[in-house]
């Protein structure tokens, strides 16, 4: 039984890491992409290859330092996303810092379409995991109710302590 809740832990932890490691990747793509236009020119193709790798596993380090690769995906809170929020300006921050630092010269609209669009792109695939949780809790639940094993409950003055009861 233990190694069950320690495989699931796992699984979840990876699966986290890379949903955020394909959308990290993806928010840099599509910043250069859209900061050329769509004909990124081949100087800055061939960096946005060269960058890639690093840019990723930095942004996926510092999600995972925050702590947003061992929460409940089928809860997402304000309190998650402040934290995932400062998680993303963080390390687009660390990666500017280090790109003027080594002269990478990745340009400042691109990094600046990545904090955006990285943020925009976590939100909602944490959103869409609650959603899903929620549809699937909500369609086990309805068929428990009718069999007759749970019965309707309501949490009055619900705030903070509500929550964590429901949880």
């Amino acid at each position: 039984m233990m190694f069950k809740i320690k495989k699931s832990l796992l699984s979840r932890f990876l699966g986290l890491v890379s949903l955020y490691s394909l959308v990290s990747l993806a928010a840099f793509l599509l910043s250069y992409v859209i900061r050329f236009d769509g004909n990124v020119p081949e100087y800055y193709l061939t960096q946005l290859w060269q960058a890639a790798a690093w840019i990723v596993f930095v942004q996926t380090l510092v999600l995972v330092t925050m702590g947003q690769a061992s929460v409940l995906p089928d809860y997402f809170s304000l309190v998650d996303l402040r934290m995932l929020l400062f998680s993303n300006v963080v390390s687009c921050l660390l990666l500017f810092s280090f790109a003027v630092i080594v002269s990478a010269r990745i340009p400042r609209g691109v990094m600046l379409l990545d904090i955006f669009l990285l943020n925009g792109g976590i939100v909602t695939v944490r959103a869409a995991l609650r959603y899903w949780g929620e549809h699937r809790r909500s369609k086990q639940l309805a068929f428990d109710a009718v069999i007759g094993v749970v019965r309707p409950t309501a949490i009055v003055g619900a705030g903070d302590a509500g929550a964590a009861i429901a949880r």
